[in-house]
């Protein structure tokens, strides 16, 4: 009986830290994901986009999108580092693909390179609001800057095709939701799913040797249960 107990709390163990290890490595992807963002650091942004989007647009239009965006002709936009408001969803599953919606806000300063004449202040907002699809612009007199902030919604995605590690991407983005699973599309449309325990993580040897030490005494227990009841 012990020894069945033992086993059982053994593998309830391992399961609990490999989930939460899970967890840890999705908070941890994200904020390095943040990081290379607010580093305008593209060419390694690169590597945390999921891969499937990438069979939509080439990784070049990729950049030249996020160019395109932080620099124009009369102006140039600033990243304002600030520690995020990061809400993660639910992790869930479904045919080898486990994803989660995930929220978190960013802040930017848009720099103009001419003096914005008054008359012109609410067509310079309104033009910095579609383009970054915010309603907080806001034009700042004294810097001659436009304010901008903005709740971001991303989807992390973990399957075969990363390799099960945490890949990213804005289904905002051109041509994004054909490059997510129908699952993914229905959760954004709001016909989700349940919510799944997250995927253990990749096991360390020694977690390994464990796992497999408590499956051979859960078999030895289970023979020795035969035998006696032969007997």
């Amino acid at each position: 009986m012990k020894t069945r107990l033992f086993a059982a709390a053994l593998l309830l163990a391992l399961s609990l830290s490999g989930q939460a290890q899970d967890k840890y490595s999705l908070k941890v992807a994200t904020q390095k994901m943040i990081d290379l963002t607010d580093q305008e650091n593209y060419e390694d942004l690169i590597g945390t986009v999921y891969p499937g989007y990438f069979n939509i647009v080439t990784k070049e239009d990729y950049i030249n999108q996020l160019q395109k965006k932080i620099e124009g002709p009369d102006y140039v936009v600033h990243r304002i580092r600030v520690e995020p408001s990061i809400d993660y969803g639910a992790v869930k599953k479904a045919e080898y693909t486990t994803f989660c919606l995930i929220n978190y806000d960013t802040m930017l300063t848009v720099e103009l390179k001419e003096k914005t004449a008054p008359e012109n202040v609410p067509a310079k907002e309104a033009f910095f609001k579609k383009l970054f699809g915010t309603e907080d612009a806001y034009y700042n007199d004294s810097n001659n800057t436009v304010d901008v902030k903005k709740r971001l919604h991303i989807i992390a995605i973990a399957d075969e095709s990363t390799s099960n590690q945490w890949t990213f991407i804005d289904p905002s983005a051109p041509n994004a939701r054909e490059a997510l699973h129908e699952v993914i599309r229905k959760e954004l449309d709001g016909e989700g799913i349940e919510e799944v325990a997250a995927p253990a993580a990749p096991q360390t040897p020694e977690q390994a040797k464990q796992a497999k030490y408590a499956e051979a005494k859960k078999a030895e227990e289970a023979k020795r249960q035969s035998v006696k009841k032969k007997s």
